[in-house]
């Protein structure tokens, strides 16, 4: 009698214990004043659930100054414990039920289990990546955040005691295609891709062949591939018809395209997409993108499969999207016969942007990135259905078409600017589009993100991955903790300075695709107050480097911007020779800027190859003023 009375003491005095413990509904998990928990892994664990955990490990060693271990499964610790993955106390959870981008996180008495899903997909490489997104949504529910890829981008608050809301969530991703700094990195260096990678995928972007460490990633998606596939180096010798007919001859230029009427083309090109999905395993989506050009075929049968009455926005001719989507879809069939799990992505971009119209319908297995390019189809100065913007109208209008025609549909943007070297706040517009997107049903965003604009544009860059990841997010509360965590003692004047760009670019003047036009919203008067902007925070991060370091790629971005206007003011009041020294002195600025992900150049042909055309365009203009 007396050992079942000490029994239900002992369960009463647990319970009570317990209650107490979980009044507030929450498990410490770190304590001060108690040993640190330790971190549980599969004694099998897979690459990417030894780096969750490793990370977990590293922040929150970084946030509470102690040290954590990592322990396997072989024997299960007393204490409190944090779980990483498939193991033995996860089994219960099913995760092999899970989606491979999908995560539990449950808090009990003593345990912070986190598991995602690994499971074999046909859209992914080496696909298990839902645990690590676990690990991330933890830390950033305890303040870490990744503004930019390198050490001194990231901000990790000091806690001495952690806890955890009770009880059990289970999330995946809005959008299955999420693509930032890794969709286009053309320019970017060795040491760029060790930080970017891992910046992307804290961030919990997926679109990069990324390793198994990383979880995999989605392929890039619609990268311009006729050239790649089809390399006139090696084809043109003996087929010089598989290459588009221009002015009477089959060129050799590497910008033009094909000839998609060819039938023998169409053979070999399937045959070299399969080719190209059976070089690597792991490859899942191969891109059939058109070259970055406008030399079509001009021969009477590839203009047979053009509508004449189709007028592309981009340049007001014959648009191209009938024979390119009527020719993707032969490819699709082809490939489809040996290959059934491959997918084909291709761009809706400059001359074949709009919807087809001789084509009904497009394959399943092909995917298309609506890309909100030049004035026909982008206006980042007003909302998706603001009715005043005939290019955004333009733009729905394309989503809209191509969603009848049963594709899975992505977008692909320029919220940071191929044309524009300043500052461009969009953050407003990210804001809309990503809710409207998801309404709409598109699988994922990307954009355009070249290294040159991380110092200038870099809160856009970071703010997209946070709404990609999700769309609902309390943007005002991000943009404080942004202003507060990434500019410290420089918080009051960085936050007025970008809300004052974001009320000059934000339902007022038209101002281009890719930034090529923002200068013209920069009067005198606008300079004027950016400058004390940015001269108030720049007194107050003196002597503090790691803030002087975040702002002086702001900085930067205005200093662009005012010498622009004051070389386009000069030419404008007749002083040629001064408005051809400040461009001079542009140029000058740029080659010899010290700080990397600012501008990254260091020659004046590396400006050639880094900055995109119309850069370079405005630039010529003004050195050559007479």
């Amino acid at each position: 009698m007396k050992t079942l009375l000490k029994l239900m003491l002992s369960i009463l005095l647990f319970t009570v214990s317990l209650h107490a413990a979980h009044a507030d509904g929450k498990m410490t998990l770190v304590d001060p004043k108690k040993p640190v928990p330790k971190i549980v892994i599969s004694a099998t664990a897979t690459e990417a659930e030894k780096y969750a955990a490793a990370e977990m490990q590293t922040y929150l060693g970084k946030l509470t100054g102690r040290v954590f271990t990592v322990i396997d499964d072989q024997i299960i610790p007393t204490g409190v414990i944090i779980s990483i993955g498939q193991n033995k106390l996860s089994v219960s959870y099913h995760p092999e039920k899970l989606g491979v981008e999908e995560y539990i996180m449950d808090v009990k008495p003593n345990l912070l289990l986190i598991v995602g899903g690994r499971k074999p997909s046909n859209e992914d490489t080496n696909p298990e990546r839902g645990t690590l997104y676990g690990v991330y949504d933890f830390l950033d529910s305890l303040g870490v955040r990744w503004y930019r890829p390198e050490s001194w981008g990231e901000y990790v608050p000091s806690i001495n005691k952690v806890s955890v809301k009770s009880g059990k969530t289970q999330k995946k991703p809005y959008f299955n295609y999420r693509a930032g700094l890794s969709g286009y990195r053309p320019y970017e260096t060795p040491d760029q891709r060790v930080t970017g990678v891992p910046w992307c995928v804290r961030n919990r972007l997926n679109g990069g062949n990324f390793e198994a460490k990383f979880g995999g990633g989605v392929a890039p998606l619609g990268s311009h591939s006729y050239q790649r596939l089809i390399p006139n180096s090696m084809y043109y010798p003996t087929h010089p018809e598989y290459f588009a007919l221009i002015n009477g001859q089959r060129s050799n230029n590497e910008s033009a395209q094909l000839c998609l009427s060819n039938k023998d083309l169409k053979t070999e090109f399937a045959i070299r997409v399969i080719a190209a999905a059976n070089s690597s395993p792991s490859m899942s989506i191969v891109s059939i993108e058109p070259n970055d050009g406008h030399l079509w075929c001009e021969c009477a049968d590839c203009k047979a499969m053009d509508d004449p009455n189709l007028i592309a926005g981009h340049n007001g001719k014959v648009s191209m999207s009938n024979r390119v989507y009527a020719f993707s879809n032969i490819i699709a069939n082809k490939v489809k016969a040996q290959r059934p799990d491959i997918k084909l992505s291709l761009l809706a971009y400059s001359t074949h942007t709009e919807v087809p119209t001789l084509v009904s319908e497009l394959e399943p297995s092909i995917v298309i990135r609506a890309t909100a390019y030049d004035g026909g189809y982008s206006d980042y100065s007003r909302d998706l259905r603001d009715t005043a913007s005939k290019q955004n109208a333009a733009f729905l209008k394309v989503i809209e078409g191509f969603s009848k025609l049963g594709a899975e549909l992505t977008t692909y943007e320029y919220y940071t600017g191929y044309a524009w070297w300043g500052p461009m706040p969009v953050v407003h517009v990210l804001k809309d589009r990503l809710k409207e997107y998801l309404k709409l049903g598109l699988k994922g965003s990307s954009t355009q993100a070249n290294p040159i604009h991380w110092g200038p544009q870099g809160i856009n860059m970071y703010m997209f991955t946070k709404l990609l990841w999700n769309p609902y997010l309390d943007v005002d509360k991000e943009l404080d903790l942004y202003y507060k965590n990434y500019y410290g003692p420089a918080e009051k004047p960085m936050k007025a300075y970008h809300e004052y760009l974001e009320n000059i670019a934000y339902k007022g003047k038209y101002w281009g695709s890719g930034g090529y036009q923002f200068w013209d919203l920069i009067g005198k008067a606008e300079l004027a107050q950016m400058k004390t902007y940015m001269d108030q925070a720049k007194a107050l991060v003196a002597g503090k480097p790691i803030y002087e370091k975040r702002l002086e790629g702001v900085w930067a971005g205005y200093e662009i911007t005012r010498r622009i206007r004051e070389m386009q003011w000069l030419e404008t009041t007749g002083k040629i020779a001064e408005s051809k020294a400040m461009a001079n002195s542009i140029l000058d600025f740029i080659e010899s800027y010290p700080t990397e992900w600012v501008f990254q150049c260091s020659t004046r042909a590396d400006m050639d190859k880094h900055s995109d055309v119309f850069f370079n365009s405005l630039m010529d203009h003004y050195l050559n003023l007479k």
